[in-house]
């Protein structure tokens, strides 16, 4: 049975989904994605692309591909004009799909022989002609989704309609939802997350609603609106309710953190609320593979969960050697869950994986009771003078600073040191002075003296993706184009 059908067979009565505040019955909606899929347009297709904010089509289209049995290829819309046109490359020919507006370069659709459809315009589609019957298969490929893109390069991972159903079911299970849950979720479906978030909800019978405006009064109305009572969020959007969660205005039954880590100060502050605070680890690739609830074990507040029955995870140190347990190297993982591969990148494939086991790109530790703690990204780890430096140390002890609020740490290029430290951080309105003095004071007495920042800027926002992850490749980019020369008074006194 494909996803498409499943849906079919278990549509809820009185369920709704909302994306920003428009609202659709489980029932309406199935009849839309009908009323599209009979449309000739798509008739002898193999696959489809879609290039969408509008993320109610979105969703739309993944049905739909799912009933069609097609391919569908899921490009990011806030993609670079290079990023995009590599992301066509790996399409090819066929159905472009986006939205009303969007501006794509005609030229490049006739030569890679592209159909362009504005979905907006569905009414005006062709009308219908029956279409060839396909055997449904649900270990074919289903999903080509790219990597949250914190990288420059981002990946197309490939996901089969099982795949899909099964992360559907571990969530479900690790977190014991049911149907009489109300889901918030702020993470788009071009990403796997969001995705996950999508079909839990009208596989499971819940009441979902789609909300990515990033203000905190608006968040706030849609939970009461809705009664929320399950979310997986990313820590920017946890920090905008975490004010109304604190002065008990607002309750979310069960919260999971992810993509990107709290401070313990806020995990502490949420708990404190009655909410079950969760956390998990995982990404893209493998799905999740570590839980935890933190009122059930405060102890291990600062690790990201406990590896979650038949996954296995590893540390794997510089010479491919498994390391033992406390000590720091990249989380590997074996995952039943995992994707099948990357699209076209059969080298990047098996560059990936260490034997069985999928290389995350993270550093960390496990402890003796199989919890993870995540350290930082491997690109992200700063060798200055030999020392390793991991940012998110720093990050930490900025955070609590009270003038400070958000600060991410990157390392720069430096003739003497290879890397030096560099801080680029949010202050609160009205911080008008210059901090830098007081932020190094406040550092010396919680850090190392090479864990000290050398070099600061202040910044109006962080730029990060619709993850909320920073983007500190686009930080490191801007930074070193500077070419400041941050250690030039420090070699006149060492020398």
């Amino acid at each position: 049975m494909n996803l498409y059908n499943l849906f079919k067979k278990n549509i809820y009565k009185k369920k709704y989904l909302i994306f920003n505040e428009k609202k659709i019955s489980f029932n309406d909606f199935y009849k839309l994605v009908n009323y599209i899929s009979n449309k000739k347009i798509f008739n002898n297709k193999e696959k489809i692309a879609v290039c969408l904010n509008n993320q109610f089509f979105l969703s739309i289209m993944l049905l739909l591909a799912s009933k069609l049995n097609l391919k569908i290829f899921i490009l990011n819309p806030n993609l670079s004009t290079e990023q995009f046109m590599q992301q066509i490359k790996f399409f090819g020919s066929g159905i472009l799909i986006v939205d009303s507006g969007m501006l794509i370069d005609k030229k490049n659709l006739d030569k890679y022989k592209l159909h362009l459809v504005n979905i907006e315009n569905y009414k005006s589609l062709t009308t219908k002609k029956k279409r060839k019957k396909n055997i449904s298969d649900i270990n074919k490929d289903y999903i080509i989704t790219f990597s949250s893109g914190t990288t420059s390069n981002p990946k197309p991972i490939v996901f089969s309609q099982k795949i899909k159903f099964e992360r559907f079911e571990q969530i479900k299970k690790i977190f014991s939802v049911n149907k009489n849950d109300n889901i918030l979720s702020a993470s788009p479906l071009d990403h796997s997350l969001g995705q996950r978030m999508f079909f839990l909800s009208i596989f499971n019978g819940s009441n979902f609603v789609y909300f990515n405006k990033y203000n905190s009064d608006s968040l706030k109305s849609i939970i009461k609106k809705n009664k929320i009572t399950f979310t997986i969020l990313p820590s920017n959007y946890l920090s905008l309710i975490s004010k109304h969660l604190n002065k008990g205005n607002l309750r979310i039954n069960k919260i999971v953190t992810a993509a990107s880590a709290l401070t313990v100060y806020d995990k502490k502050k949420i708990i404190k609320t009655g909410s079950n605070l969760y956390e998990m680890y995982g990404a893209s690739e493998i799905g999740t593979v570590t839980s935890i609830n933190f009122k059930k074990n405060l102890s291990k507040i600062k690790s990201v969960g406990k590896v979650i029955k038949e996954n296995e995870i590893k540390i794997l140190g510089k010479n491919n050697n498994i390391l033992p347990i406390g000590e720091v190297g990249e989380i590997i993982c074996d995952a039943p869950l995992k994707f099948k591969y990357y699209y076209k990148k059969l080298s990047l494939t098996k560059k990936s994986f260490h034997k069985i086991y999928f290389k995350t790109g993270d550093l960390g530790y496990l402890d003796k009771n199989n919890f993870l703690y995540f350290v930082s990204r491997k690109q992200d780890v700063i060798i200055s003078g030999g020392k390793n430096i991991y940012p998110i140390d720093i990050e930490k002890e900025l955070n609590k600073i009270k003038f400070i609020k958000e600060a991410a740490v990157i390392g720069i290029k430096d003739k003497y040191f290879g890397e030096i430290t560099f801080a680029v951080c949010v202050k609160e309105k009205n911080i008008k002075k210059n901090c830098q003095r007081e932020i190094r004071k406040i550092l010396l007495k919680k850090l190392n003296s090479y864990q000290i920042p050398l070099g600061y800027d202040f910044v109006k926002s962080l730029p990060k993706n619709s993850l909320g992850k920073v983007l500190k490749n686009k930080l490191r980019k801007k930074y070193n184009g500077k070419k400041m020369d941050l250690t030039k008074n420090l070699r006149k006194i060492l020398n």
